[in-house]
């Protein structure tokens, strides 16, 4: 069975599968460049750090229009170019910088997919339990972000039962 991306059924013990090669093209077209320049790099330098030609950069960028998709070695020197070790990696850096489809499959981290694994482990009541204190822990933070951390009188007592 596969999921969204095309990819197999995820195990738990290995990162998580990057999707085929023909999704990445609409993502790197708009994440690729907002990605680069958060770093400060021109095509020229992601070229060098990449080990790629700058007319790659170009292409994939969509700046050169191109019929071909990247294709995975290209994929791996820009993960490597940016210090991923990972293509899941990389794809969720494009998301959180681009404007994504919202048909492009959304690909988490490792870490996140075991928490979410475990917590549909949980009894009803546990997980009642983990929501009450996350949304404790997001309006400490969103009260912290605007300065009034102060005006939060958030108490955790757990009670054992």
């Amino acid at each position: 069975m596969r999921d969204d991306t095309g990819a197999p059924p995820h195990d738990g013990s290995q990162p998580v599968p990057a999707p085929t090669v023909v999704a990445w093209q609409p993502l790197l077209r708009s994440g690729l460049p907002a990605l680069r320049k958060t770093r400060g790099w021109s095509q020229a330098d992601l070229a060098q750090r990449s080990g790629l030609n700058r007319r790659t950069i170009m292409r994939v960028e969509g700046v050169i229009a191109a019929a071909s998709t990247p294709g995975k070695q290209t994929l791996n020197a820009l993960a490597r170019a940016f210090g991923y070790v990972y293509l899941s990696d990389l794809w969720m850096a494009l998301q959180g910088v681009g404007r994504t489809d919202p048909a492009t499959p959304l690909l988490v981290g490792e870490r996140i997919r075991r928490l979410v694994l475990a917590l549909m482990d949980c009894t009803p009541e546990q997980q009642q339990l983990i929501e009450g204190l996350i949304l404790c822990c997001a309006a400490r933070q969103h009260a912290e972000a605007l300065g009034e951390a102060h005006l939060l009188d958030v108490d955790l007592v757990l009670r054992r039962g």
